[in-house]
Protein backbone atom coordinates (compact mmCIF):
# COMPACT_ATOMS: atom_id res chain seq x y z
CA UNK A 1 0.00 0.00 0.00
CA UNK A 2 3.00 2.00 0.52
CA UNK A 3 4.59 1.62 -2.72
CA UNK A 4 0.95 2.85 -4.09
CA UNK A 5 0.81 5.92 -2.41
CA UNK A 6 4.92 6.64 -3.19
CA UNK A 7 3.95 6.36 -7.03
CA UNK A 8 0.94 8.53 -6.94
CA UNK A 9 2.57 11.40 -5.56
CA UNK A 10 5.32 10.60 -7.77
CA UNK A 11 3.03 10.65 -10.51
CA UNK A 12 1.26 13.92 -9.39
CA UNK A 13 4.69 15.68 -8.96
CA UNK A 14 5.58 14.65 -12.51
CA UNK A 15 2.17 15.75 -14.19
CA UNK A 16 2.45 19.00 -12.20
CA UNK A 17 6.01 19.32 -12.99
CA UNK A 18 5.65 18.76 -16.91
CA UNK A 19 1.87 20.97 -16.50
CA UNK A 20 4.45 24.07 -15.12
CA UNK A 21 7.05 23.94 -18.05
CA UNK A 22 3.94 23.41 -20.62
CA UNK A 23 3.44 27.17 -19.38
CA UNK A 24 6.97 28.63 -18.83
CA UNK A 25 7.22 32.45 -19.71
CA UNK A 26 10.31 34.50 -20.44
CA UNK A 27 10.44 37.53 -18.90
CA UNK A 28 12.13 40.65 -19.64
CA UNK A 29 12.76 44.31 -18.67
CA UNK A 30 12.56 46.58 -21.60
CA UNK A 31 13.28 49.72 -19.45
CA UNK A 32 16.88 50.51 -21.14
CA UNK A 33 17.15 52.20 -24.67
CA UNK A 34 14.04 53.50 -25.30
CA UNK A 35 14.35 56.59 -28.05
CA UNK A 36 12.05 59.67 -27.02
CA UNK A 37 11.35 62.70 -28.80
CA UNK A 38 8.93 65.70 -27.44
CA UNK A 39 6.73 66.76 -29.52
CA UNK A 40 4.60 64.97 -32.70
CA UNK A 41 6.54 62.03 -33.05
CA UNK A 42 4.49 60.37 -35.62
CA UNK A 43 6.74 60.55 -38.40
CA UNK A 44 7.99 56.89 -36.78
CA UNK A 45 4.82 54.80 -37.42
CA UNK A 46 6.21 54.55 -41.16
CA UNK A 47 9.67 55.04 -40.58
CA UNK A 48 11.69 54.03 -37.51
CA UNK A 49 14.76 55.72 -38.90
CA UNK A 50 13.30 58.39 -37.87
CA UNK A 51 14.04 57.74 -34.45
CA UNK A 52 17.32 56.98 -34.65
CA UNK A 53 17.50 61.13 -33.98
CA UNK A 54 15.33 60.59 -30.97
CA UNK A 55 17.14 60.69 -27.39
CA UNK A 56 18.25 57.49 -25.69
CA UNK A 57 16.45 57.20 -21.98
CA UNK A 58 15.91 54.29 -19.53
CA UNK A 59 12.58 53.89 -18.08
CA UNK A 60 10.99 55.59 -15.57
CA UNK A 61 10.90 58.66 -17.55
CA UNK A 62 8.45 61.70 -17.42
CA UNK A 63 8.02 63.42 -20.44
CA UNK A 64 6.04 65.84 -18.49
CA UNK A 65 8.66 67.49 -16.74
CA UNK A 66 10.98 68.22 -20.00
CA UNK A 67 12.39 71.64 -19.23
CA UNK A 68 13.00 72.55 -22.94
CA UNK A 69 8.82 72.65 -23.43
CA UNK A 70 8.62 75.07 -20.35
CA UNK A 71 11.37 76.88 -21.23
CA UNK A 72 9.31 77.16 -24.61
CA UNK A 73 6.10 78.08 -23.40
CA UNK A 74 7.69 81.27 -21.97
CA UNK A 75 6.12 82.94 -18.99
CA UNK A 76 7.15 82.98 -14.81
CA UNK A 77 9.54 79.82 -15.35
CA UNK A 78 11.06 77.44 -12.67
CA UNK A 79 12.55 73.80 -13.94
CA UNK A 80 9.88 72.32 -15.94
CA UNK A 81 6.86 74.30 -14.49
CA UNK A 82 5.51 77.77 -16.44
CA UNK A 83 2.61 80.07 -15.45
CA UNK A 84 2.06 79.56 -19.24
CA UNK A 85 0.93 76.01 -19.03
CA UNK A 86 -2.40 75.00 -20.40
CA UNK A 87 -3.78 73.26 -17.40
CA UNK A 88 -2.16 76.03 -15.17
CA UNK A 89 -2.80 74.39 -11.13
CA UNK A 90 -4.66 71.18 -12.97
CA UNK A 91 -1.58 70.03 -14.47
CA UNK A 92 0.56 71.00 -11.79
CA UNK A 93 2.15 74.38 -14.01
CA UNK A 94 3.88 71.41 -16.60
CA UNK A 95 3.64 72.27 -20.01
CA UNK A 96 2.60 69.12 -21.26
CA UNK A 97 2.04 68.07 -24.79
CA UNK A 98 3.06 64.99 -26.67
CA UNK A 99 6.07 62.83 -26.18
CA UNK A 100 7.09 59.71 -28.21
CA UNK A 101 9.10 56.91 -27.32
CA UNK A 102 10.08 53.90 -29.18
CA UNK A 103 11.52 50.62 -28.50
CA UNK A 104 12.67 47.31 -30.55
CA UNK A 105 11.03 44.52 -28.66
CA UNK A 106 13.88 41.52 -27.63
CA UNK A 107 12.15 38.83 -28.83
CA UNK A 108 13.50 35.24 -30.02
CA UNK A 109 11.95 33.65 -32.80
CA UNK A 110 11.01 30.90 -29.92
CA UNK A 111 8.86 33.40 -28.31
CA UNK A 112 6.76 33.69 -31.27
CA UNK A 113 5.21 30.81 -30.43
CA UNK A 114 3.59 31.48 -27.22
CA UNK A 115 1.52 34.52 -25.75
CA UNK A 116 3.70 38.00 -26.47
CA UNK A 117 2.74 40.91 -23.56
CA UNK A 118 3.68 44.15 -22.71
CA UNK A 119 3.29 45.48 -19.21
CA UNK A 120 3.29 48.83 -19.04
CA UNK A 121 3.40 50.18 -15.36
CA UNK A 122 2.19 53.18 -16.29
CA UNK A 123 2.01 55.82 -18.72
CA UNK A 124 0.82 59.65 -18.13
CA UNK A 125 -2.24 60.92 -19.28
CA UNK A 126 -3.67 59.63 -21.94
CA UNK A 127 -1.63 57.26 -24.54
CA UNK A 128 -1.43 55.10 -27.40
CA UNK A 129 0.74 51.85 -28.15
CA UNK A 130 1.72 50.75 -31.78
CA UNK A 131 3.47 47.85 -32.44
CA UNK A 132 4.77 47.37 -36.03
CA UNK A 133 3.05 50.64 -36.94
CA UNK A 134 -0.03 49.53 -36.43
CA UNK A 135 -2.27 50.53 -33.06
CA UNK A 136 -3.16 47.91 -30.53
CA UNK A 137 -4.59 49.41 -27.37
CA UNK A 138 -5.06 53.15 -25.85
CA UNK A 139 -4.88 54.09 -22.15
CA UNK A 140 -6.97 56.87 -20.87
CA UNK A 141 -6.52 56.25 -17.16
CA UNK A 142 -3.09 57.86 -16.54
CA UNK A 143 -0.52 56.09 -14.07
CA UNK A 144 -2.29 52.75 -13.92
CA UNK A 145 -0.66 49.82 -15.27
CA UNK A 146 -1.97 48.50 -17.93
CA UNK A 147 -1.02 45.02 -20.56
CA UNK A 148 -1.37 44.71 -24.50
CA UNK A 149 -1.18 41.16 -25.96
CA UNK A 150 0.42 41.91 -29.31
CA UNK A 151 0.84 38.26 -30.06
CA UNK A 152 -0.54 38.69 -33.50
CA UNK A 153 1.32 41.68 -34.73
CA UNK A 154 4.93 40.45 -33.07
CA UNK A 155 7.31 38.94 -35.35
CA UNK A 156 11.34 38.54 -35.62
CA UNK A 157 12.61 39.13 -39.18
CA UNK A 158 15.20 37.12 -41.05
CA UNK A 159 18.29 39.55 -39.71
CA UNK A 160 17.03 38.62 -35.99
CA UNK A 161 15.76 41.83 -35.12
CA UNK A 162 11.86 42.41 -33.89
CA UNK A 163 9.34 45.14 -34.67
CA UNK A 164 9.29 48.37 -32.81
CA UNK A 165 6.75 48.87 -30.02
CA UNK A 166 5.87 52.92 -30.26
CA UNK A 167 4.06 54.44 -27.32
CA UNK A 168 2.69 58.06 -27.37
CA UNK A 169 1.92 59.87 -24.22
CA UNK A 170 -0.02 63.00 -24.20
CA UNK A 171 -0.74 65.44 -21.57
CA UNK A 172 -3.33 68.13 -22.33
CA UNK A 173 -5.33 70.90 -20.27
CA UNK A 174 -7.79 68.43 -19.04
CA UNK A 175 -8.05 68.01 -15.21
CA UNK A 176 -5.72 65.34 -13.67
Amino acid sequence: MRKMGRLRVFITSLVLLLSLSAFSQRKVCIDSDWKFHYGDGSAALTDIGVASEWRTLTLPHDRSVECEAAQAAGGQVVGPFSTNSTGKFQTGFTVGGEGWYMRRLPLLKSDLSGCVLLYFEGAYNHSWVYVNGRLCHENVYGYSSFRVDVTDLAYVRSNGKAGPVILEAELTACCN
